[in-house]
């Protein structure tokens, strides 16, 4: 039996260790393209201080405090850069109830969940529930532990006020009964009437006035009755230890006498002998009310006893000396309240907190930057194309009246110059053989690409398919999200990335359409001079007026005119593929301001900012080059008007267009290919990325699959008594199955972490794509996810591989994000050609 002035306080919840290091590694390397290596201390840090948090049993002191308020800040964060959920990072939490600590049939004692909010839940709940016991632990006898009590009591309700509204909120399972609205109601309760006791305490130690003493008795009396209330709610009522309620219980009646006596005393100091009596009396009740109340489990019979030798000497001394007659109870004043206790704000983060993870951007914010990229490179793929048309528009043109050597070709034999310069470039880049070579790779980069991402639907597939037979096994035990919900948004992916293979096949086949239609005036350029000059028939001299020198020489100004804009044009096209600032900066402070990030607007504004100059120079440029090639149509009329071709002329002039079409072609298609197999490789990255995280997903999933059916199994197997196998077995198979593999089907070697194919030799560049590096390469011919059908633009006609970012909305806890990419289980040794470089490890 307890005696004196007994706190109460609740048990911290206990949890299992918990390894951040492997999936946040995964995350950061394929969500944030950056080294995990550069994180390592950072995340052993954040690993330990979990440790010290929720695993170990802190003492009593506020530099533990400090630990578990550090991790709180540190997850708070966390929740922004690295989130923690089904849909993206799959780490479990597992936290026993704090009350619930007894056996299977009297409630479930722990809980298991792949939920950042529930980790955070149970650590408040800690907070408060440590900040009670140091506040419970005081020198109740010295003002500086009563004054440490009255602020640790404070905080604790303002800590379980935090946990209830708010955090709570944004659980997305049903968590133990602990955590629930209603007891986190009671434990809020349960501290401010603590904390208004302690108030009691310190008036009573300092002596202060006694009509001050009974207003704080009453008022913790009040907080001792909601008390109460919130402790017998249904679905609370059993959870608490078995003095609890007897305690509090007593306590509401304990602070109704004690104000009354408090009070008593003010009116016997008044010479209200009556009323003191009358005061004391009721006192007396309520004591004897709160030694019922007890059970036995707060001893309150040194108090009554005292309030009773008062009674009767006041009695006494008014039925001989003062003959005050005594009021009935009800007749008189009620004493008043003062309330000082008070929940404190939980205050978050705190001041001296220093974020382990501050070289991650928050992860809305590097979602809003990839989106960014997709608006700005649909910005510049669209200008460049402009450029591009109206450029390949005006090389045609010439070409058409073979510029500018039909104006070197005065004697109708040999080859103009200018022809033979073309035959050099296009021998010094390789001729006729390297475009061959680089065509003959296609197909089989493309079919690689299929391969890989046949295999991850095949993977998808197969999870779905055991994912609706243990459904249809188990009914409604089978409690777990469907396969089909959970991975719509990858699903999404892969139909994008088919859609992109699609138009894959049809761009090859336009580019090996123009390597047909040219082939042999770029087999003619591929050969020596000899052949060249050769291969051109020759014609009787060309006869011209008087003043066709004229024509000549304006017609020669307006090709020099040509090249000089083509040259400005690649200036302001290199330009727009320049990296521009990016507005990161101001996606953080919209985070910051409003907890959220309006991409769309900033996005806008700051396309507009930056790009509005450069796209008014692609303007006047278009309009430059309209005005130029109507001039040169004029000026070539004149001059084909004042030249007579000699004999032989027009097989000779068709040749001379031939050869200038082969060269124009034979830039473009190395252009193409090179571009293609970039393509290539980078697509190759995405979709090796996406089986990553498809593999790493279903593995989890079949984890999770077996742990669950064996559990049920078990359940089905006490139900239906001994002999009812236990094992697992999935439906519509005779043994258990094999783990998982992936193409190839073999085992990777032991002791070796999974691998993943490297991409092809003629691919260069970091293996981990999210959104295209601030410098790589720029491809404008590329369209951008979510554009309207229509033609490609100029330059290579496949569609850029750009990173899928995937879509709010997946269904995951509020506030979560879109799912990351995980690295694929057992997915070494693909392709299966075997490149002559070992798989990266």
């Amino acid at each position: 039996m307890a005696t004196g002035f007994q706190f109460l306080s609740p048990v911290l919840k206990k949890s299992t260790s918990v390894d951040f290091a492997s999936d946040f590694n995964k995350f950061i390397r394929n969500s944030y393209d950056e080294d995990p290596a550069k994180f390592k201390d950072a995340i052993r840090e954040f690993n330990q201080l979990r440790e010290a948090s929720c695993v170990q049993t802190p003492d009593k002191h506020e530099a533990s405090l400090d630990v578990l308020l550090r991790y709180f800040d540190q997850l708070t964060v966390v929740d922004t850069k690295l989130p923690i959920s089904e849909s993206q990072i799959r780490i479990k939490f597992t936290w026993q109830d704090s009350f619930n600590v007894g056996g299977f049939l009297s409630g479930a004692k722990k809980h298991t969940a792949v939920d950042l909010p529930f980790e955070r839940c149970c650590l408040l709940f800690n907070i408060g529930a440590l900040q009670c016991q140091i506040a419970k632990a005081q020198n109740f006898d010295s003002d500086e532990g009563l004054k440490a009590a009255c602020k640790h009591f404070q905080g604790a309700a303002g800590t379980f006020t935090r946990l209830r509204d708010d955090v709570y909120q944004h659980l997305s399972i049903a968590p133990t009964p602990d955590l629930g609205a209603e007891s986190t109601t009671a434990m809020c309760n349960l501290m401010l009437a603590q904390a208004q006791e302690a108030f009691f305490l310190k008036a009573t130690k300092d002596k202060m006035q006694d009509k001050i003493i009974a207003k704080l008795a009453h008022q913790a009396s009040d907080l001792y009755a909601d008390t109460l209330s919130s402790f017998q709610q249904g679905s609370v009522k059993t959870q608490w230890e078995k003095d609890w309620t007897p305690v509090v219980s007593a306590k509401q009646s304990l602070f109704l006498a004690l104000a009354e006596e408090s009070q008593a005393k003010a009116a016997l100091e008044g010479q209200s002998y009556g009323e003191s009596i009358s005061r004391l009396k009721k006192a007396v009740s309520c004591l004897e009310d709160a030694v019922k109340r007890s059970e036995g489990f707060y001893d309150i019979k040194g108090i009554l006893a005292r309030v009773k030798t008062k009674l009767e000497k006041e009695l006494k001394d008014n039925k001989m000396i003062y003959s005050d007659p005594v009021p009935e109870y009800a007749t008189i004043e009620p004493v008043g309240k003062a309330a000082l206790a008070k929940p404190l704000p939980f205050n978050a983060p705190q001041s001296n907190f220093v974020d382990l993870f501050s070289q991650l951007m928050p992860f809305k914010v590097n979602e809003a930057l990839q989106v960014y990229e997709q608006r700005k490179m649909g910005l510049v793929n669209s200008e460049i194309g402009r450029l591009r048309v109206d450029t390949q528009e005006l090389t045609s043109l010439l070409t058409s009246y073979n510029l500018p050597a039909a104006l070197e070709d005065t004697s109708g034999t040999g080859a103009p110059p200018s022809v033979l310069e073309k035959a050099g470039e296009v021998r010094s880049k390789g001729g006729i053989t390297r475009l061959q070579e680089m065509i003959h790779n296609l197909p089989e980069l493309l079919v690689r690409n299929k391969e890989i991402l046949d295999e991850t639907v095949r993977v998808l597939q197969d999870e779905d398919r055991e994912d609706g037979e243990c459904r249809a096994k188990y009914g409604d035990k089978w409690n777990r999200m469907p396969s089909a919900q959970l991975t719509v948004n990858v699903r999404a992916d892969i139909s994008k990335y088919q859609g992109i293979l699609t138009s894959a096949t049809g761009a090859d086949k336009v580019v090996h359409s123009k390597f047909e239609a040219n082939r042999e005036s770029i087999s003619i350029l591929s050969q020596d001079q000899a052949s060249v000059v050769a291969s051109i028939p020759t014609s009787g001299a060309a006869s011209r007026s008087g003043s066709s020198g004229q024509v000549v020489q304006h017609l020669k100004q307006l090709y020099e005119q040509s090249e000089t804009l083509k040259a400005e044009r690649e200036v302001i096209e290199s330009s727009l593929k320049d990296n521009q600032p990016s507005p990161a900066s101001k996606f953080l402070e919209c985070l910051k301001s409003e907890g959220s990030v309006d991409e769309e607007t900033i996005s806008m504004t700051h396309l507009q900012d930056t790009y509005t100059p450069l796209q008014q120079q692609v303007q006047e440029s278009l309009k430059k080059g309209t005005a130029l090639a109507e001039q040169i149509r004029q000026t070539n009329a004149q001059f084909v008007n004042e030249c007579q071709q000699g004999d032989g002329a027009a097989a000779r002039e068709k040749v001379l267009k031939d050869l200038q079409s082969g060269y124009e072609a034979f830039n473009e298609l190395i252009g193409n290919l090179e571009e293609g197999a970039k393509f290539y490789g980078d697509l190759t990255n995405l979709l090796l990325k996406c089986q990553q995280r498809v593999g790493d997903l279903t593995f989890a999933r079949r984890t999770e699959k077996d742990d669950l059916c064996r559990d049920l199994d078990k359940v089905l197997a006490k139900k239906s008594g001994p002999g009812r196998p236990t094992a697992y077995v999935p439906p519509g198979a005779t043994s258990a199955p094999p783990p998982q593999q992936f193409y190839p089907q073999q085992a990777p070697p032991p002791q070796q972490a999974p691998r993943v194919a490297a991409p092809p030799p003629q691919q260069a560049g970091p293996s981990s794509v999210v959104a295209p590096p601030a410098n790589a390469p720029y491809y404008p011919g590329y369209p951008v996810y979510g554009a309207p059908p229509g033609p490609p633009a100029p330059g290579y006609p496949y569609g850029h591989p750009q990173q899928v970012v995937p879509q709010p909305g997946h269904p995951a806890p509020p506030g979560a994000q879109a799912m990351p990419y995980y690295p694929m289980y057992g997915a070494y040794g693909y392709p299966p050609y075997g490149y002559q470089q070992p798989p990266p490890q």
